[in-house]
C-alpha cells in the first residue's frame, strides 16, 4: 500500500537491465527492444471496480447463488460499464486441477466484441476458470462470477461393476480439492468429498481442455439415481440414464401374443429398448477406433456386435437379444 503523498517516479528502461534507477536516470546500459514508448497512468482506490455488472446466467446446472451472475466454462458473458475499446482486456480467476498446489491464478483473456458505446464487451469463460472475481487488469477489484460445473459423460474404467469400480466423469468445471460427487437424491443420496489432491475424487487435465475429468472409486453399497458434480460455482445437471419402452412394432415373429396392446417377441429375437438419456449426456460415445470410448455405468454391456452400435442420440435403443 502506497502512502497517501508523494512525491512517486515511475521509469522504465529497455530489458533486461536492472541497474536503472529511476529517480536520477542512472545505470542506462543497452537492452533489448529500445525505443519511444507510452505510458499510461490510473489511480484506483482499493476495492473500487468499474465494472458494473455482468450478464450471465449458466447454460447447464444449477448456480449455487441464483441471484448472482453465472456461467459453465467457454460460454460467452457481457460485462458491462464504461469506457472499453479494442485494448480492453479481461482477467479471469482460474485454477488448475493437475497443479493444484500452485493455487488460484488469472487469466487475461481478449474480448469477442466490445460495443461502439464502450458500454458492454462480449468475452468467452476460458476453460480454467473458476469461481471468483472478473477483473480489468488494472484494477485490483472486480465482480464475482459463478463457474458451474458440467458432466457430460460417465465410464466404468475398471473390469467389474461393483463397489469400489473405478469411474472416470467428463465435463467441465471441475475443481480439485473442492468438489463434491453426489451419488442419487434425497434421503438416501451419497456424497463422496474431494479433500485435496489424491484424497478423494481426482480431477485433472486430459486432452486440449481443462479440468475436465474426475476419477473416482464407487462408493460402497451406492444408491440407484443420477450423479452430480457440485462445486463453489453450483451443480451440474444430473447425468441419467432411464428405461422408458420399447421401440414402437415389438412384435413377436412368430405365433401370437396374450396381449396384442404390449409388447411381445420371441426366445433370441432382437428388440429395441428405449433409453431417456439426459439432454447433455451420451449413452456410449466412439471413439476414431471403433471401439468404445465412454459408456454409462448403468448401461448393459456393449456386444461386439457392429451391426447394432448404441446410438448418440436420447430416446434411441441399441438391439439386444432376449435371453
Amino acid at each position: 500500500m502506497l502512502p497517501p503523498s508523494g512525491p512517486y517516479y515511475l521509469g522504465y528502461s529497455s530489458w533486461a537491465n536492472a541497474s536503472y534507477n529511476p529517480l536520477d536516470g542512472s545505470g542506462t546500459v543497452s537492452g533489448f527492444s529500445p525505443g519511444d514508448y507510452t505510458l499510461a497512468l490510473r489511480y484506483t482506490d482499493p476495492g473500487v471496480t468499474s465494472l458494473d455488472g455482468i450478464t450471465a446466467t449458466a447454460a447447464v446446472g444449477v448456480p449455487a447463488v441464483g441471484a448472482l451472475p453465472s456461467t459453465n466454462t467457454g460460454q460467452a458473458l457481457t460485462l458491462l460499464g464504461t469506457g472499453f475499446d479494442a485494448a480492453t482486456r479481461v482477467r479471469f480467476t482460474t485454477f488448475n486441477d493437475s497443479f493444484p498446489q500452485n493455487g488460484l491464478g488469472e487469466r487475461e483473456v481478449v474480448p469477442t466484441s466490445v460495443a461502439g458505446d464502450g458500454t458492454s464487451l462480449v468475452v468467452v469463460v476460458p476453460a480454467d476458470a473458476v469461481t471468483g472475481l472478473v477483473r480489468l487488469p488494472d484494477e485490483p477489484a472486480g465482480l464475482l462470477l459463478q463457474i458451474v460445473p458440467t458432466l457430460i459423460d460417465v465410464d466404468v474404467t475398471s473390469g467389474f461393476y461393483g463397489d469400489a469400480a473405478s469411474l472416470s466423469l467428463t465435463g467441465s468445471g471441475f475443481v480439485e480439492g473442492a468438489q463434491d460427487v453426489l451419488f442419487g437424491t434425497g434421503p438416501n443420496e451419497t456424497v463422496v468429498a474431494d479433500l485435496w489432491n489424491f484424497l478423494g475424487p481426482d480431477a485433472f487435465n486430459s486432452g486440449p481442455s481443462l479440468n475436465n475429468v474426475t476419477n473416482l472409486g464407487l462408493p460402497a453399497t451406492p444408491p440407484t439415481g443420477p450423479m452430480t458434480v457440485r462445486t463453489l460455482g453450483g451443480s451440474s445437471a444430473p447425468f441419467t440414464v432411464g428405461f422408458t419402452g420399447f421401440a414402437a412394432g415389438t412384435v413377436a415373429e412368430r405365433g401370437t401374443p396374450a396381449n396384442a396392446a404390449l409388447a411381445s417377441a420371441n426366445v433370441r429375437q432382437a428388440i429395441t429398448l428405449l433409453l431417456d438419456v439426459d439432454a447433455q449426456t451420451l449413452g456410449e460415445r466412439r471413439n476414431g477406433t471403433g471401439q468404445d470410448g465412454f459408456r454409462h455405468p448403468l448401461l448393459p454391456e456393449p456386444r461386439d456386435d457392429p451391426a447394432h452400435p448404441f446410438p448418440d442420440q436420447p430416446g434411441i435403443g441399441r438391439q439386444v437379444e432376449q435371453r
